[in-house]
């Protein structure tokens, strides 16, 4: 048996085994694919995190038009899913080597990737820094702690900026460059999230 629970705006309901099927917010109705709520941008830019169901938590996009669904730029050369919770964004950025454009080969930007993320993990800008590897795809995940007054589309914005410093600086890193202004600007956009305002 079906079973409805309501998170502020949200509706959610959750199949026989207790898992979240499908979302109802603004009288809409919203799938939830891989424990996410798939929603556009346009419908929660404006809401608080504090508004957002945890389980399961909002994965926004560009636009949503029947099957077709256009991804929020994030990074250039990586697609990246972004879960936004009432108090931070899980991020899972992913290389694939099949498609990469170098410089840098992507192992390297890969290997530079991780590193830096651990760098921002050991400062305190992010927590549950994690990475794993599938055939030729390359995941890098980490979460960002998010202060709850922040809005969906504050926190989208900061991250788009949070995630593309970060990738400059693992490009510079693998190319051997200096990467460290890079890494502070993404370090700095990270913390922004976490603060009050």
């Amino acid at each position: 048996m079906s079973k409805v629970e309501e998170y502020g705006k949200f509706r959610i309901r959750f199949d026989e085994r207790g898992e979240p099927v499908e979302a109802e917010y603004g009288g809409r109705r919203y799938e939830v694919e891989a424990g996410t709520i798939i929603i556009p941008l346009s419908e929660v830019a404006g809401l608080k995190l504090r508004e957002v169901p945890r389980n399961p938590p909002i994965e926004p996009y560009e636009a949503i038009q029947g099957a077709f669904r256009t991804p929020i730029s994030y990074s250039p050369s990586m697609y990246c899913h972004v879960a936004i919770l009432p108090d931070k964004a899980c991020v899972q950025a992913i290389a694939d080597e099949d498609i990469w454009q170098p410089p840098p080969p992507c192992p390297q930007y890969v290997e530079a990737l991780r590193d830096l993320v651990k760098k921002l993990e050991a400062a305190g800008a992010v927590e549950t820094a994690r990475a794993w590897d599938d055939d030729s795809m390359h995941s890098t995940y980490f979460e960002a702690p998010a202060h709850p007054d922040k809005t969906v589309g504050e926190v989208v914005e900061t991250l788009k900026k949070a995630i593309r410093s970060l990738e400059e600086a693992a490009k510079l890193k693998a190319l051997g460059q200096s990467y460290t202004r890079a890494l502070e600007e993404a370090e700095k956009h990270l913390r922004q999230l976490a603060a009050r305002q």
